[in-house]
């Protein structure tokens, strides 16, 4: 009877000491979850720094939502921290949490003040704020780590020392068993198998734990502390799995696929699944401006293919922009200003339904939806139309479009044409915006063009006016030299006319002496 007193009284003691390496098993188990939890908020309080960088609407509501979500993961950190610090464990630990502290703090503070400096669009106080935050995190970062080490370097302690009980409890049952002979040593046996068996199991799944590896846990058959203490572990090591999972889709940029953690409550599920939704965001958001600045590029590519019929030119614009936003039907009317007194639309291209549309269509300004555009100089959206608007139609039994689109191309505010773009589905407003881009490259294009046939009339006008000046130069040339060799032909003469008048004279004067001697000689005679 005192034999199995005194048995009885070692076994309680051995119960005593496994029951204490139970609770600090468990006690590593919080310990190592929390510290991983707080990596995964210094690193979350980063992300959230350099989205708040990358962020391009910093109005209030963005900032409200952004600022909510910071102090989610700010409080999760925190939270983490104050547990470590109120767990049963050496003093070596308390004292590293109890080092990290200020340095989250300062952490958080530096965070903070860089993201105030990015609200506030400072890129001077930016370039400050980001050398300090890096110092804060990289000083944060080394408390972190010292303190990972030792809480690791305490998890493998108790582990050694829960190795050690396990051991002293299976030298204690085998002496019983041989003390107790056969009977009792097949009870001790398996009563000792039962209770070191889920504990070295933990003790392995810990100590890998510690490592960063995963490991397969089996359903405990226990349903007392033990058997909670193996589901509990078990569901950490599922979380941990479906952390891994969530981490690789991420890297893969898969945001939509359905990985579960913690079932996205609790702090750290909650944080993960916000994380994942902030990423799928940016993520959409980037596809989105890389669709446009795509698009801008081959527009411009069409512009600067130098066609030198513009008309063929806008039909390419306008079938590019048609089938680029898988819209149904477009057209691009420009402000004819021939005459600036009889300013009007003119229909140059229309595209619908896969097909070039052959429209001759004059649009006073503030006439219809175009004309009102080229007033107002802003973008008409609407969603509802009168049926009779659309005035093209497909031929082939299409529906009816239901949105139409209407921008104005300006140039230095002054508008010079219109695109209308019509869907049947509800029009994104990245796709507005795209069409916006398009209409102020296409609005320059253009007005350079509009120049370029100023230029080139007032270049026929001058070279008309210079042929015609050619001509009437040449015609007075000609005048001129008739006029000399009239001149010429007048001189001549006159010479001539001179010239027989003094033979004249000549003639005469001798016919008058020849006459004078004469009747001298007469008057001699009769003398």
């Amino acid at each position: 009877m005192f034999f199995f007193v005194l048995s009885g009284i070692f076994c309680y003691r051995a119960l005593i000491l496994l029951d204490n390496s139970q609770q600090q098993l468990i006690t590593n188990t919080s310990a190592i979850y929390n510290q991983m939890n707080a990596d995964m908020m210094h690193d979350a309080l980063r992300a959230d720094v350099y989205k708040a960088l990358l962020l391009e609407d910093k109005g209030e509501v963005a900032q409200k939502a952004f600022r909510t979500e910071f102090n989610e993961h700010k409080a999760s950190f925190q939270k983490s921290l104050e547990v470590l610090s109120e767990l049963d464990i050496n003093d070596s630990v308390k004292i590293a949490v109890h080092e990290v502290l200020p340095a989250l703090n300062k952490y958080i503070v530096q965070s903070e003040q860089l993201i105030a400096f990015t609200f506030q669009k400072d890129s001077v106080q930016i370039a400050a704020g980001l050398i300090a935050f890096n110092a804060s995190f990289d000083l944060l970062a080394e408390k972190m780590s010292v303190l990972s080490a030792l809480i690791s370097d305490n998890s493998e302690k108790q582990n050694a020392s829960a190795n050690g009980i396990v051991s002293f409890n299976k030298l204690l049952i085998v002496g019983i068993l041989i003390a107790s002979l056969c009977v009792m040593g097949g009870i001790g046996f398996r009563t000792a198998k039962l209770l070191s068996e889920p504990i070295l199991k933990a003790k392995d799944v810990l100590s890998e734990l510690s490592l960063g590896n995963l490991m397969q846990i089996t359903d405990s058959q226990y349903t007392d502390e033990i058997g909670e203490m193996n589901q509990a572990l078990h569901t950490l090591v599922d979380n941990l799995s479906n952390i891994k999972g969530f981490a690789t889709e991420v890297g893969n940029g898969k945001f939509d696929s359905n990985v579960s953690v913690f079932n996205n409550s609790g702090e750290l599920g909650t944080a993960l699944a916000t994380m994942r939704q902030s990423l799928k965001t940016i993520s959409e958001e980037e596809n989105k401006r890389n669709w446009g600045n795509t698009g801008i590029t081959q527009v411009n590519e069409i512009l600067r293919s130098r066609n030198e019929n513009f008309s063929i030119l806008l039909d390419q614009v306008i079938s590019f922009i048609i089938k680029y936003t898988q819209t149904n039907q477009g057209c691009i009317s420009l402000v004819d200003s021939t005459n600036p007194q009889d300013l009007h639309l003119s229909i140059q291209a229309c595209y619908a339904y896969n097909r070039k549309k052959y429209i001759n269509k004059r649009i006073e300004i503030g006439e219809g939806l175009a004309g009102q555009v080229v007033l107002e100089k802003e973008t008409i959206y609407l969603q509802e139309i009168p049926h009779d608007y659309i005035a093209i139609t497909s031929g082939l039994g299409e529906a009816t479009p239901k949105n139409i689109l209407i921008v104005p191309m300006k140039v230095d505010e002054e508008v010079v044409g219109v695109l209308e773009v019509a869907s049947l589905q509800i029009i994104p407003a990245h796709h507005i915006q795209f069409l916006e881009r398009v209409c102020t490259n296409l609005g320059l294009h253009v007005s350079n063009e509009n120049k370029n046939i100023q230029t080139r009339n007032l270049l026929e006008m001058t070279l008309q006016q210079k042929e015609a000046l050619q001509s009437q130069e040449e015609e007075v040339r000609q005048n001129m030299e008739e006029l000399y060799a009239i001149q010429e032909d007048v001189r001549r003469r006159e010479s001539e006319y001179l010239q027989r008048i003094e033979e004249l004279e000549q003639e005469r004067t001798n016919q008058h002496q020849v006459q004078v001697r004469q009747v001298q000689g007469a008057f001699k005679e009769v003398l």
